[in-house]
Parts: structure tokens; C-alpha cells; sequence
């Protein structure tokens, strides 16, 4: 807190050696004007009562109780201001200057320019009253003006050095949640599809333990290998250093799928290379997709497709199961037509208001994408469009972008896998 709060400190401490110092400045016109003991004590007495009124309005968090009297506090500062000039005469000639200054600080802005420009204005026939050479009128208006210029200035200062430094702590806040979020979206994408693969697995060794335990020998190693991968997937994410791709991860799920007996079928090109944060999050959209298909659909067979139309690529994950899904309209996205619009219930979350769908329609429109899933002709559609950086990693899969509508079945209306 200590390095925190020095940028705002700092601003406070010259503000007040400022202001510390004027006074100072007018407490020696008075010694210059050999006052009497008592005269010279009033003098002081008043000057500091002044000082404590100009420092409230200056810094008022000094005393938040004062602040709803502030306008009282102006009006004994005005007060204090000339009534003095009958005791002091051109020995007080430096105490208006603070009295416009506090009028620019607690009153609106209409009023407290009001009362500046007549506190400026009353300069002149203040110092003829006192007998202060006429040839210095000019000094002692431009005196006035300036002193209240400069301490409104540098109260101003401190308050936006305060406030920027509390804008500074709440952006380092929302930050500090803004990753915690990534992370546990990520967590739970990374996670769902490997802990639902276990879980079917796992399900169905137990049914064939006793029937065909070699088939369940092997899928208790599958299941092996798998809770492996998932552990070393954590402690990546944990490191923040993943590299997953969408084709080595479509081929893992088209072996596993088909360990359950469901036909899956891969088209994704050989050699695509895609920036990590699109391939990642199309992983992401995968496992989700795969994961819904397994706990809400019978699926018999599947087909998992991407095609690049730069600027943007396209996930498809069909399947033949039927079940009583949501349906993700299309959104409003960046520059495609799809976007943030969408509203979604998460049917991978087994319930509704889950995060998983949620979480990957936001992570697809923060890339400029969209997720859109409903029925289609005979099946299922889950498709994931997102939006290429400026220069497509691989221009050669243009050629395969006319066969995207013949890839996998089209309708009006889509739905999740």
C-alpha cells in the first residue's frame, strides 16, 4: 500500500507546502509591518484558522464529516477574508486569492467562477481602502488571480492523482478476475470432454468386465492413457503453455468414438496451420461439442469438419443422434454475421445455465466469431466460425471452401450436437 499510495501522497505533500507556503508569504508582511505583540497574535490566530478552512476545502477527505457544511465554512472564509483588512490593512492584501480559490472548489461551476471573477474585481477598491500604492493595483489583481489559480490547479491535481490511482487499483482487479475467469473457462473446456470420455469408458469395462475382459482390459488402458493426458493438460494450462491442434485432436476423438461404437469421420486438411488462440479455442469447441454429443445423443455416426473461407474457418461437428436439444441462434458477429447477440443454454453442462456453451460463445466472439447449433436435415449441427488475423496462416485451403455446404448437412435452423 505504501508504493500505492506515493503518486497521490506526493501530489497532497506539494499542494500543502504550497498552500503552507503563501501563508507564509503573508504571515511575513506582517512582521514587515511591525505589528504589536497582540496584533501580531490575532494575526496569526486568524491566518491559521484560515489555513484550516482553505486545507478542508482543498483535501476534503482530510474531514469527510465538514463535507456537508463546506458552503458554511465558505462563507467564514469570506468572512475571515475581509473583516481582517479593518485591523491589518495591505498586510492581509494576500488572503483573497484563497478565498476565490475554495469558491472554485466547493461551489458548481457557474457560481464558482461568479464569485472568482468578483473576488478578482473587489481587488482594486480592497487595496485603495487600505491605502496600498495605487501604482501596484495591477500586481495585486493579477497576485489574486494567480494564487487562486495555482491552489485550485494543484487541489485538482491531487484529486485526479488519487483518482487515477484508485482507476489504476480497480483495472489491476478486474484484471486479476478477468484471468481467473479465462482460467476456469478454460479449465472446464480442457476438462469436460476428457472426464465424460472416462466416464463412458469407465461404464463400459464395468459392463463387459466379466463377458470380454480383454476388450475391457484394453479399455481400462485407454482410460489410462486418457487420465494421463488430462493431467498433463492441467499442469499445461496451469503453465499457460499449450499447443493443441485441431487435427491430431479430431483423430483422438475419432478413436475414441469409435471404441464406442460410433462411425466418426475426420475432414480437416493435412499441414493447416492455424494461430494458437484460434486453434486452441476450436479445440475447445470440439471437446464441447463431442462431449454434449455423448451424454444427450444416440448417436450412430459423426463427421467432423473444417474449411478455411479467409478471413474465416469454419468447425462443423455433425452427428445422426436425435435428442430434445437447445438451439443456439445465429448472433451478430464481427464482420460475418455471427456474433455476440446469440442466447445460449449450455447443454453441456448436463443442466440448464451450465457455462460450457456460454463460455465458448463468448471466447468465439472475442475472436470476431459466432457458435451456432441447431437441427439439421437428418441430424445435428454444432458450427464454430472465427476470424482470421489479417493475414490467413494457410491461403492453399481456399480451394476446399465450396465443398463446406456439401460437408455436412445444411439447414435454417441448427442446434447443438
Amino acid at each position: 500500500m505504501g508504493l500505492a499510495n506515493f503518486a497521490p501522497r506526493t501530489a497532497q505533500v506539494i499542494t500543502g507546502v504550497v498552500i503552507v507556503g503563501f501563508f507564509l508569504i503573508a504571515l511575513s508582511y506582517a512582521v514587515s509591518n511591525r505589528l504589536s505583540a497582540i496584533g501580531l497574535l490575532g494575526f496569526v490566530a486568524i491566518l491559521s484558522v484560515l489555513l484550516a478552512l482553505q486545507t478542508i476545502h482543498s483535501f476534503p477527505a482530510i474531514a469527510p464529516r465538514l463535507a456537508p457544511y463546506r458552503r458554511e465554512s465558505l462563507a467564514l472564509q469570506g468572512v475571515l477574508t475581509y473583516v481582517p483588512f479593518f485591523f491589518y490593512g495591505d498586510a492581509w492584501l494576500g488572503m483573497p486569492g484563497f478565498l476565490a480559490s475554495s469558491a472554485l472548489l466547493v461551489l458548481p461551476a457557474a457560481a464558482g467562477w461568479t464569485v472568482f471573477g468578483l473576488v478578482v474585481a473587489a481587488a482594486a477598491p480592497v487595496q485603495l481602502l487600505v491605502g496600498y500604492p495605487v501604482g501596484d493595483m495591477l500586481y495585486n489583481i493579477v497576485a489574486v488571480a494567480l494564487t487562486a489559480a495555482i491552489v485550485t490547479g494543484l487541489s485538482r491535481m491531487s484529486d485526479l492523482v488519487s483518482e487515477l490511482q484508485l482507476a489504476r487499483i480497480e483495472l489491476a482487479r478486474v484484471a486479476v478476475m478477468q484471468e481467473r475467469l479465462r482460467f476456469a473457462r478454460d479449465l472446464h473446456d480442457l476438462l469436460g470432454y476428457s472426464i465424460s470420455t472416462v466416464t463412458l469408458k469407465c461404464e463400459f469395462a464395468h459392463r463387459i468386465v466379466t463377458s470380454q475382459p480383454d476388450r475391457a482390459q484394453h479399455e481400462l488402458e485407454e482410460i489410462l492413457q486418457i487420465s494421463r493426458q488430462a493431467l498433463s493438460d492441467v499442469r499445461t494450462l496451469a503453465s499457460n503453455y499449450r499447443s493443441k491442434t485441431v487435427l491430431p485432436e479430431a483423430l483422438a476423438v475419432q478413436s475414441m468414438l469409435s471404441s464406442v461404437g460410433i462411425d466418426a469421420e475426420v475432414d480437416i486438411p493435412d499441414g493447416l496451420q492455424l494461430p494458437n488462440e484460434v486453434d486452441a479455442t476450436l479445440v475447445a469447441v470440439l471437446r464441447e461439442g463431442v462431449t454434449n454429443m455423448l451424454r444427450h445423443s444416440k448417436a450412430g455416426h459423426c463427421r467432423i469438419a473444417l474449411r478455411l473461407t479467409p478471413p474465416m474457418v469454419t468447425l462443423t461437428l455433425w452427428n445422426d443422434g436425435a435428442s430434445a436439444l437447445p438451439v443456439i441462434p445465429h448472433g451478430h458477429g464481427h464482420g460475418h454475421g455471427h456474433g455476440s447477440g446469440a442466447h445460449v443454454s449450455d447443454s453441456g453442462s448436463g443442466a440448464p445455465g451450465g457455462s460450457g456453451i456460454v463460455n465458448l460463445t463468448q471466447r468465439l466472439v472475442e475472436l470476431g466469431g459466432s457458435l451456432s447449433a441447431g437441427t439439421a436435415d437428418d441430424g445435428y449441427l454444432l458450427r464454430a466460425v472465427v476470424q482470421l488475423p489479417a493475414e490467413p496462416a494457410d491461403p492453399a485451403s481456399d480451394a476446399d471452401a465450396d465443398t463446406d455446404s456439401d460437408s455436412t448437412p445444411s439447414s435454417a435452423d441448427l442446434a447443438v450436437c
